[in-house]
């Protein structure tokens, strides 16, 4: 049952890439763009939102640990106001700091690489977690998972 809900989910992410990819290069016509350029369009991020957002269901049927589940959600609500609300996204720099792609090099991260370099384990770090907004979303969270 589990791996058929994963497939699903993962028919549904292609799905919605394809529909956003499809959009994007052949109605609109254009040839290609830079991963800096899709960043800026709207279309685009609301695409890797949703696509998070499914993943994390994913990562949800697979068990995977609560820290990692809690990071997920955390950054996908920052990449929501970065979407929805990009003025009040661009007054908190909170938001900002944890939105950035780069992993390895975020202070606000703790994160744990296997020999290959894989990320095996990922956590905020001790100075995010006293944050307000950390401390705020992990309210949300208890009160929405009932941890």
């Amino acid at each position: 049952k589990d791996k058929v809900q994963v497939i699903k989910l993962l028919q549904i992410i292609i799905c919605k890439f394809e529909a956003f990819r499809s959009n994007h290069f052949y109605y609109h016509q254009v040839q290609s763009n830079s991963f800096e350029d899709l960043k800026g369009n709207i279309q685009f991020n609301e695409t890797i939102l949703t696509i998070n957002i499914m993943f994390k269901l994913i990562l949800e049927i697979c068990y995977v640990r609560f820290n990692i589940l809690n990071v997920l959600e955390i950054c996908n609500f920052a990449f929501f106001i970065k979407i929805k609300y990009p003025s009040i996204f661009l007054k908190l720099g909170s938001l900002q700091s944890i939105t950035n792609e780069n992993f390895k090099e975020n202070e606000n991260f703790d994160c744990e690489f296997d020999t290959k370099s894989q990320l095996i384990n990922i956590n905020f770090s001790s100075s995010f977690t006293l944050s307000n907004f950390y401390k705020t979303q992990l309210i949300n969270l208890e009160e929405n998972w009932c941890i």
